[in-house]
């Protein structure tokens, strides 16, 4: 059970944990080397901006809507089968859009896209949560923080491909041969034993059923407000700081370089946090800073304030996913892949929404105005931190 300190995991287990990490690298990886070369792929098709809007709106809607299915899947058939199933199909359906001869086909490839990746991201959360519940110990920070690495290996692989001027039918093909051979070099059991076995059939939560579905989507709304401000600041922060600051584009785009190392930041160090604080206290804290950090940064109305308070955000913000990923996976473990989806359906609700209400907003009220939200979210998931209570413990 988690809490039960392991100083040394057994040699199969170090290995199943490596595999997992794999994993969230092909993810981030394969996601990373795609919004590489998305001007690439504008381009070769002669879109407009609001052709290419359409187009890369399929990737949510075919996740969302995968999401119905992809957690009874890992339910029924194990998180890592479909986590190995997931990556291999995730990287083969990275080359259709390369090769796409129009609009209609590029949607319709990037629909498929998004499903495969919806049902990666179930499986290997859900794998993640299995490993850390052998491990007894926080660690699903540590795979959060593999996929942002992941992402910027494969943003930069797809810049040095565009670079030397590589299409991007080559640049995804190579991506896929490279995502196809590292699996098959991370091939390995993961203690999963597919269907639900003696220590996944189990529930770890003794609460009747509806007691469980609130409790799961009370986590949901907390991955909400907690993605949600993610999504806005990191669509806005840089608009911010050259619209409403007068700074130049170059230290604007600095606003989502700085946001997202402290995102990576703090997933590298949220397991050691989590052990030594608790979840609750981790998400409390960490929203306390993100609302903080944020609102003096805004209040201050100054470029270097500004940055400050993204940073703060970005640190503050990083914890939240790993921690209710694991609350989710661990409410009842036989349901942990429909759980983590679920919550991750909320999550993504927030990621797609987040930027279209500061949008919004601030039209109405100006952006400043309108970035307060996220600080307001930041208070909120500080205030509902109690649900990522483990199981039977105290949510104070």
């Amino acid at each position: 059970m988690l809490g039960e300190q392991r100083d040394v995991p057994d040699p199969r287990l170090r290995m199943a944990r490596i595999r997992v990490l794999t994993h969230f690298v092909l993810m981030g990886a394969t996601s990373g080397v795609w919004l590489a070369r998305i001007p690439a792929i504008k381009d070769q098709l002669a879109l407009n901006d609001a052709a290419l809007g359409a187009a890369l709106f399929a990737i949510p809607v075919g996740s969302i809507t995968m999401m119905v299915f992809a957690g009874a899947l890992v339910d029924r058939f194990g998180s890592g089968r479909l986590m190995r199933i997931g990556v291999m199909a995730a990287g083969t359906l990275l080359i259709p859009p390369g090769w796409a001869p129009g609009l209609p086909a590029l949607c319709a490839v990037l629909l498929l896209f998004g499903a495969s990746l919806c049902v990666l991201n179930i499986a290997i959360n859900a794998a993640a949560v299995h490993v850390e519940r052998d491990y007894g110990r926080p660690i699903m920070a540590s795979f959060h923080a593999a996929y942002s690495i992941g992402g910027g290996v494969g943003a930069a692989f797809g810049g040095i491909c565009a670079g030397l001027g590589a299409p991007p039918g080559l640049t995804f093909v190579l991506a896929a041969v490279c995502v196809a051979g590292i699996t098959g070099i991370a091939r390995g059991p993961i203690g999963d034993p597919g269907a639900p076995a003696a220590d996944e059939g189990t529930s770890r939560t003794h609460g009747p059923p509806s007691r469980l579905s609130r409790s799961t989507t009370l986590l949901g709304l907390l991955a909400l407000c907690g993605s949600l401000a993610e999504g806005a600041i990191a669509d806005w922060s840089g608009v911010y700081l050259q619209d409403s600051l007068g700074t130049s584009a170059g230290f604007a785009a600095s606003g989502f370089a700085v946001f997202s190392v402290f995102i990576a930041a703090g997933r590298v160090v949220g397991d050691r946090m989590a052990a030594r604080y608790g979840p609750v206290r981790l998400v409390r804290g960490s929203g306390l800073l993100a609302a903080a950090g944020l609102g003096l940064g805004l209040v201050s109305a100054h470029p270097a304030g500004a940055l400050v308070g993204i940073a703060a955000a970005g640190a503050g913000l990083s914890c939240l996913v790993p921690q209710v990923i694991t609350a989710a996976g661990n409410a009842q473990a036989a349901r942990s892949g429909r759980n983590i989806a679920k919550v991750s359906a909320l999550s993504s609700v927030g990621n797609l929404s987040g930027p279209v209400l500061i949008g919004a907003v601030a039209t109405a009220t100006g952006l400043p105005s309108a970035l307060a939200i996220p600080v307001a979210l930041a208070f909120a998931m500080a205030a509902f931190a109690g649900a990522v209570a483990p199981a039977g413990l105290s949510r104070s």
